[in-house]
């Protein structure tokens, strides 16, 4: 049955029936429109037909309009007052939210009993003065790069400078217009952080000019966030561009000085003029507008303090004889609509000596204002058909994106039939019903705990690769299908990939379930990964493994050979009489051209586990590659695949929208490579990484243990004595299968 059948059976259904679906609590959606700017919207009948949505009929107060599951004001138009009909439209004021995971707000259209905007009619009074200015506040805070380690709550930035051997300087021009010379100040808000944090204190130097006036020179220290706020008089600005200049003197004594570039807001008294036939401005009760630079006689402050305290007056310039539309957005939410009336010398094309002026009742508020030209149509698209996924009892969760839920997973689930009660929900029923149609991975983490104490999850798969360019601001093109959580790991790394915390249940930072993910981006990449999980599940090459390690650490004086030594004697006796120097590939013996052979050939010729210690990074085995991504792409045990665990840093950090990584290599090599990956996301510790190296090997090569249950065990037994460790309780990961068996 196509999508639009459904919607309009779904209408249907909803005249005459107050819930859907009674067994869930969010009311079905028959329309998700996205909105990505403050403003008005509008959408008509025609733009509802276009999607095969007919409301023609329904009654105008059966027309309602969410945001985050909260109904809110709307103004639903029609010629007969009651019911929807070809020339109707349905209009709302929008405001988005900001979301690392997605750009806009989804608002849902759903029938159900609507609150109205308030229609105010308000007479014209000519002698009330107008207010001569507002307070516009402009936030520039260009995303334009990336930082794992931000010390706020924003991984994306607008610019990094970097001080390196002589000072550097950086301008910002951005446009102040129509600004009122007024005794109110102009606020000038910086935030910056530093990026470097060396012994020296403080380590960074900054000097901030505007307009090539001296504003402040000041010092911080470390990777810390740094505001401030700059009280500027409004006569000295003139109206056009201003220049921002930053200087680094690159004199603190330190290799560099690294600064980030977060934002900066500038809030001004503006003048009441139209900008494309629109405009949006706060009003409030504490005098932001002023009446005039002249002070009122007590005649005036008799009748301000009587009627006049009622209406506030706006008169806006650089208007057209187009229709224009007043809303105001209260500060409890509350709507209302106010007429208006355009004087002057008016036509079509927005002009200085055309005004339109408007009279609004005073409180505080925002009000918004377009000619029907501008009004915004929201990005449509038809919503998803709920299906109850509170009702399922299981003990193994699929959490699929859509362009995975087909017949290579239902293979995969079928051949989980004998040991595991399997549950599938595709995660936007995840988005649809716990964060209203926003793409949010607090939605997942909530499904999850609720899965796992309602429905008795134990292990969680999550299907589908992940970016953390989830609004394409790098122009990178990849695509986020199940998001991951981030977090901090350590002092240094804020904003790692950390699956691992879906499955911490109580919220203490230690997982209480299982959980592994795929990280698929094309339906041939699972069929691949299917295919080797299948084979590997079947394998005759027990008990055997190569071992990988890096060469000795000189500056930390750190042995890796030893730490891959001490796994070996800690292996059951069945696995250790598998191991003979062939199984080790050591830098420290071999060099890199035998080490890495050894790593070749061994998983090509088929063995149950490989395992590296030593330093790594996305792409490659320590800093000398003795094993890297092009490696991994050339393997050719496609009918014996190897089950891979990394213990180094950054190996699998699966977010990357530039690169695979060591284990992408791994896993999505469609002529060999492994069936599952486990390793870091983060930056990692050596010592911790060999405390639960020893613990999930331990755990691992025992009878019947899985992946989940065995790193899971592994990680809530070293949490006990090492709670801090979460570069590897947190950033330790599964990508794979968490039922897979070594």
């Amino acid at each position: 049955m196509k999508a639009y059948t459904v919607i309009k059976t779904i209408v249907l259904g909803l005249l005459v029936s107050s819930h859907s679906f009674a067994s869930i609590d969010v009311p079905q959606s028959i329309l998700s429109m996205k909105v990505k700017t403050d403003g008005i919207y509008r959408v008509t009948h025609s733009d509802l037909m276009a999607l095969n949505i007919d409301l023609t009929g329904v009654h105008v107060k059966k027309i309602a309009i969410t945001r985050n599951g909260q109904i809110i004001p709307v103004k639903v138009y029609s010629e007969n007052s009651t019911f929807f009909s070809s020339n109707s439209y349905i209009e709302f004021v929008g405001n988005p939210s900001e979301s690392l995971y997605q750009e806009g707000t989804v608002y849902s259209l759903i029938l159900a009993n609507s609150i109205s905007v308030s229609e105010k009619s308000v007479e014209s009074n000519p002698s009330i003065r107008a207010e001569a200015f507002y307070m516009q506040t402009d936030l520039y805070a260009e995303n334009t790069e990336y930082s794992f380690g931000a010390p706020i709550d924003d991984p994306w930035f607008a610019k990094r400078m970097l001080a390196i051997g002589s000072e550097v300087t950086e301008d910002f021009v951005f446009a102040m217009e129509n600004v009122v010379k007024t005794n109110r100040d102009v606020t000038l808000e910086m935030n910056i952080w530093g990026g470097t944090d060396y012994l020296q204190s403080p380590d960074h130097h900054v000097i901030y000019s505007l307009n090539g006036n001296p504003l402040d020179d000041f010092r911080f220290d470390g990777i810390t966030s740094d505001i401030r706020r700059y009280e500027i008089p409004a006569n000295s600005f003139v109206s056009g561009d201003q220049t921002l200049e930053i200087r680094l003197p690159n004199d603190t004594n330190t290799l560099a000085d690294v600064i980030h570039i977060e934002s900066w807001q500038v809030t001004y008294p503006r003048a009441f003029v139209l900008n494309d036939k629109k405009i949006n401005y706060s009003v409030n009760t504490q005098g932001d507008q002023s009446q005039s630079s002249t002070q009122a006689s007590s005649g005036d402050l008799l009748f301000a303090n009587g009627f006049e305290a009622a209406l506030k007056r706006f008169t806006l310039k650089n208007a057209s004889n187009e229709n224009y539309l007043v809303y105001k957005v209260s500060a409890s939410g509350n709507v209302e609509f106010y007429p208006s009336t355009v004087s002057g010398s008016c036509n079509s094309i927005a002009n200085m000596e055309c005004s339109l002026d408007i009279y609004v009742e005073s409180g505080e508020g925002q009000i918004y204002v377009a000619a029907e030209s501008q009004l915004m149509l929201p990005e449509l698209s038809l919503p998803v058909l709920m299906e109850d996924i509170n009702k399922f009892k299981g003990n193994y969760l699929i959490i699929a994106h859509p362009d995975f839920i087909g017949a290579e997973l239902d293979q995969f689930i079928q051949s989980k039939a004998n040991e595991y009660d399997v549950v599938l929900v595709d995660v936007e029923q995840i988005y649809a019903q716990y964060s209203f149609s926003n793409i949010s991975a607090t939605a997942l983490s909530d499904y999850i705990k609720f899965a796992a104490s309602e429905i008795g999850i134990k292990d969680v798969l999550l299907v589908g690769g992940d970016t953390y360019d989830y609004k394409n601001i790098l122009s990178s093109g990849s695509i986020s299908f199940i998001p991951t959580l981030y977090g901090s790991t350590d002092d240094l790394i804020t904003f790692a990939p950390i699956d691992a915390k879906y499955s911490d249940i109580d919220n203490d930072n230690i997982p209480d379930i299982n959980i592994g993910r795929f990280p698929v981006r094309t339906e041939q990449e699972l069929a691949n990964l299917r295919q080797k999980i299948a084979a590997y599940s079947n394998k005759t090459y027990a008990n055997t493994v190569v071992f990988a390690a890096d060469k000795f650490d000189v500056s930390n004086g750190y042995s890796f050979k030893n730490d891959a030594e001490l796994l070996i004697s800690q292996l059951p006796e069945t696995w250790q009489q598998n191991i003979s120097l062939n199984s080790k590939a050591y830098v420290d013996d071999d060099g890199i051209a035998v080490a890495k052979a050894k790593i070749t050939n061994n998983i090509n010729e088929g063995v149950a586990l490989t395992s590296f210690i030593g330093h790594s990074g996305p792409r490659d085995w320590s800093f000398s590659r003795m094993f890297s991504f092009s490696d991994a792409n050339l393997l050719v045990n496609a009918s014996s695949p190897t089950l891979v665990t990394q213990w180094g840093c950054w190996n699998t950090y699966f977010v990357s929208p530039t690169e695979d990584t060591m284990a992408h290599a791994f896993m999505l090599n469609q002529n060999g490579g492994a069936a599952s990956v486990l390793g870091a996301s983060t930056l990692t510790k050596a010592e911790h990484e060999k405390d639960l190296a020893q613990l999930v090997l331990n755990k691992l090569t025992q009878q019947n243990m899985t992946l989940g249950n065995a790193v899971t065990q592994a990680k809530r037994e070293y949490a006990l004595t090492n709670p801090e460790a979460l570069d590897v309780i947190l950033g330790w990961n599964i990508l794979g299968d968490p039922s897979l068996k070594l």
